[in-house]
This record gives structure tokens, C-alpha cells and sequence, in this order.
């Protein structure tokens, strides 16, 4: 059987708090959440994702974590894709893996 851990007696025994504020993003991360903000906004206005209103922000987190553990940049697109198909907060996915790609390389392509 696992012990659960008891993360605020450890911190204790150490002289350390917990911080209650997230760290704060970098400067790629808020350009990367901004950008994916959009680029689900539009396929979700597009029909070709179907989110619930109150799913959205859990989604958005979702999604920019997964581009943010990307390597590359076409890393991050498949994280990306591959997140909004395989996501819980997703209802229903409408468009091809093409679709998805062609509407997001046009908020995340730098060129």
C-alpha cells in the first residue's frame, strides 16, 4: 500500500511554505497562450472543435502546457492536435487532423 505524502508537513520540517501563486509564465509562454487563446477561439467558432463555455479555460491550460513541453516547433504543433483530439474538455472534434493543423499554422507560424 503507498503512503500518501504529506507535502505541508515536509515543507514544515524544512522551514519552507507553500507558495499559493503560480509561477509566472515567460515571455514565450503568454505569446504561446494568447496565440492558442485565438487559434481554439477560431476553430471553436470555425465548428470544427466543439467545447463547452465553462470547459474553455481548463482547455486553454491544457493545450499550452502541452505546447509548452514541445521541443520543436513541429513538436508543438502535433502536442497541440494530438491534445485537442484526445482532451476530455473536448466534446467533439468536426475537422481532419489537416484541418486542425492548416487553422492552428496560422496563429503559431512565425513566418
Amino acid at each position: 500500500m503507498a503512503k500518501e505524502i504529506d507535502l505541508e508537513a515536509i515543507l514544515a520540517a524544512v522551514g519552507a511554505e507553500r507558495s499559493q501563486e503560480a509561477p509566472a509564465a515567460s515571455e514565450f509562454g503568454q505569446r504561446l497562450s494568447a496565440a492558442l487563446e485565438e487559434a481554439v477561439g477560431f476553430l471553436r467558432k470555425e465548428g470544427l472543435v466543439e467545447v463547452e463555455d465553462a470547459k474553455a479555460a481548463a482547455l486553454m491550460t491544457e493545450v499550452t502546457t502541452a505546447g509548452l513541453d514541445a521541443r520543436s516547433p513541429k513538436q508543438l504543433m502535433n502536442r497541440v492536435v494530438h491534445t485537442l483530439i484526445e482532451s476530455d474538455l473536448v466534446e467533439e472534434v468536426y475537422g481532419t487532423d489537416e484541418m486542425l493543423f492548416g487553422a492552428l499554422r496560422g496563429f503559431l507560424d512565425p513566418a
